[in-house]
């Protein structure tokens, strides 16, 4: 973060978190929360986890040039101390603070599913009306969002922030910090079980993004979700903008032909129809792109702009990537993070493409008492579009392999998964095209089987997503 923050000094931090200074004042000017990388003049958050302590590393920050310290007990560091209640709190407080005096056209996301496509496609469609600044990588948290909020300056006409969210209580949080002027939640599906319980749970976590809306926001609702009513009912009042896949919807997106799609805007007084070109695979991405789309234009931002955004837009990392190697195999990367929703969609993109079709599945994670059940549905989903072998690793994903049948593979390492594949690679007859689908949650690091299978055939360049399957069908 650059800049002075509007004036933002260490005791306004203080009295705001209800914490004490202990030294001189002075104004923050910046501030890191990583003493690896601090620069002079910054100041430095001791943040807290499982696994560190950021208190141990306060005499490494002020020796690197920090010129104070926010910590959660005196550390006679010999700089000016903030001493607060929680590090984490503090750096969310001042987030809060900065966002106030921002004039920045804020776009809050979350949902179960598509929130980082859908973030991805708003930098696109941003940058190309103005000046943007957007999340990074996964900085969706409790410490994410606040970097996320500092890193916006006073240049910037749009932010996009993705909001992510594993117990109840954090998208309150989140969205206090950020206040958007657009709030949209992308679906309810069921993910981080474990930490909500139930999906109602998941629902009524979602939601809090629209209790934390400017009060001249506009709430974005998924027309087509199972909670579209309620987010209605919720948003009454207010200005709301829905999307989804027909009609019903203010705004939605058909699949015209490959790479091509139809983008319809129904709102009152402007309504028009454009076509774009998409380098995103999947049907379900029509529904990531109308949400983006209804959010863009909810901005002030218009269709023919919007349309310039969608077609700028590239795949995230790690979502739907095709990778061709040697032989006509074509490996479909999906390792970014899995839930049921999504690994479904994912299927149903391999249904599109050529030759055989292979699923490489890692346990979904985070599903509690239904873990169980989702895996063996998934076997079944799997079996019943079309895939033809699967090959698993996971106690979990062990689920998966019985409900799918005889063609099916469980490995209880990951290396004997990669053994096999391989094996049954060069068992294909000669000519033959297969693709194979990886899958999994992060924390499986199933992306070690695409870079297994990248290193062992020799692999052409990236191809175009359009050219291996149908764009929208």
């Amino acid at each position: 973060m650059s800049g002075k923050l509007s004036g933002i000094t260490l005791s306004t931090l203080a009295h705001a978190v209800g914490g004490q200074l202990i030294g001189a004042d002075g104004d923050i000017e910046a501030v890191s929360t990583d003493s690896r990388h601090i620069e002079s003049g910054e100041v430095y958050f001791c943040l807290s986890g499982e696994n560190f302590d950021g208190h141990d590393y306060a005499a490494a920050a002020v020796s690197a040039g920090a010129t104070a310290v926010v910590c959660e007990r005196e550390l006679n560091s010999g700089l000016a101390e903030v001493v607060v209640p929680d590090s984490r709190r503090a750096y969310g407080e001042l987030a809060k603070l900065w966002r106030a005096g921002l004039p920045v056209k804020l776009i809050g996301v979350t949902g179960s599913n598509g929130k980082t496509t859908v973030k991805q496609l708003l930098q696109q469609i941003c940058a190309a009306a103005g000046s943007v600044h957007a999340t990074r990588a996964n900085d969706n948290n409790e410490i994410g969002v606040p970097k996320t909020v500092l890193g916006i300056n006073a240049s910037h006409q749009y932010a996009v922030v993705e909001m992510g969210a594993n117990q109840l209580g954090e998208i309150e949080w989140l969205g206090s910090i950020t206040r958007p002027d657009v709030s949209i939640i992308t679906n309810v599906s069921a993910s981080h079980l474990e930490g909500f319980g139930d999906i109602n749970s998941v629902y009524r976590e979602k939601s809090a993004i629209y209790t934390n809306l400017a009060s001249n926001g506009v709430a974005i609702v998924n027309r087509d979700d199972h909670f579209a009513e309620d987010w209605l009912q919720l948003n009454r009042g207010r200005s709301v903008i829905t999307f989804g896949a027909g009609d019903n919807a203010d705004v939605y997106a058909k699949s015209v032909a490959s790479g091509r799609v139809r983008l319809h805007s129904q709102l009152q007084g402007r309504e028009k129809t454009v076509e774009t070109n998409c380098q995103l695979v999947g049907a379900h991405n029509l529904m990531n792109i109308a949400a983006a789309a209804a959010a863009a234009m909810a901005s002030g931002i218009d269709i023919d702009t919007v349309a310039k955004g969608v077609a700028n837009a590239e795949p995230v990392k790690g979502r739907l990537n095709f990778h061709q190697l040697q032989n006509n195999i074509a490996v479909i990367d999906d390792t970014y993070n899995a839930n049921p929703a999504s690994a479904r969609a994912a299927i149903d993109v391999l249904a599109d493409t050529a030759g055989e079709h292979w699923l490489v599945l890692g346990d979904l994670k985070e599903l509690g008492d239904e873990a169980v059940d989702h895996h063996s549905s998934l076997g079944q989903y799997a079996l019943q579009n079309g895939v033809n072998r699967v090959f698993a690793t996971g106690e979990l994903s062990r689920h998966c392999v019985e409900s799918f049948g005889d063609k099916g593979q469980w490995f209880s390492e990951k290396e004997q998964l990669i053994a096999a594949l391989r094996a049954e690679l060069d068992r294909l007859p000669e000519g033959s095209a297969a693709s194979i689908l990886v899958k999994g949650s992060r924390s499986m690091a199933m992306d070690k089987v695409v870079a297994a299978l990248q290193s062992s055939r020799v692999v052409a360049d990236v191809v175009d997503n359009n050219d291996v399957v149908g764009e929208m069908s």
